[in-house]
C-alpha cells in the first residue's frame, strides 16, 4: 500500500513548491492545478517536484496545459524541476533539470579515500549531483 500522497505542497521562501508523486495522469493535473489556484498567492514562484513521478499518461500533457490556461496561473512564473519536467510540461513551461557531472578530487582533501585510485578520481557511480542546471523551455517532441 503506498502512503505517499500524489500532491504535496509547501510554501518556502515565498515560492510554492509542489512535490508530484505516482502516475501523472489527466486526473492528477487537474488535481494539482486545482491545487495551485489554492495555494498561490500570487507572489513568488511555482516549483513542480517531478522526480517522484513513476508515469506520464500520454494525454496528462496536453491536459495539463489546458487546465493552467483555464485556472490562469502565471506561466512566466511556473518552472518544472527533474527529467521528467520535459515530458510533462506543456509549451511555454520552463524546466529545471540537474545534470550529472563526475566528481573530481582536488588532492587536498584530507584522509581522502579516493587517493589510492588513478588520477585522483572517483568512479562514475560516485558521482554526485547539482553542478550544472540546464533551464530550457519544455518543447513538444513528435
Amino acid at each position: 500500500m503506498n502512503d505517499i500522497a500524489p500532491i504535496a505542497t509547501r510554501h518556502r521562501n515565498g515560492n510554492l513548491h509542489v512535490d508530484l508523486h505516482g502516475l501523472f495522469d489527466p486526473a492528477l493535473a487537474d488535481r494539482l492545478t486545482r491545487s495551485i489556484a489554492e495555494e498561490y498567492n500570487g507572489r513568488g514562484n511555482i516549483f513542480i517536484h517531478t522526480d517522484g513521478l513513476t508515469t506520464v499518461h500520454p494525454e496528462a500533457r496536453e491536459a495539463f496545459g489546458l487546465l493552467l490556461n483555464h485556472h490562469r496561473l502565471p506561466m512566466d512564473r511556473l518552472y518544472l524541476t527533474g527529467q521528467l519536467g520535459f515530458t510533462v510540461g506543456p509549451d511555454r513551461v520552463k524546466v529545471i533539470a540537474s545534470v550529472r557531472k563526475e566528481k573530481k578530487c582536488c588532492g587536498r582533501c584530507r584522509d581522502c579515500k579516493c587517493h589510492d585510485k588513478p588520477a585522483h578520481s572517483l568512479a562514475p557511480s560516485q558521482s554526485s549531483t547539482v553542478s550544472a542546471v540546464t533551464i530550457s523551455p519544455a518543447r513538444r517532441i513528435p
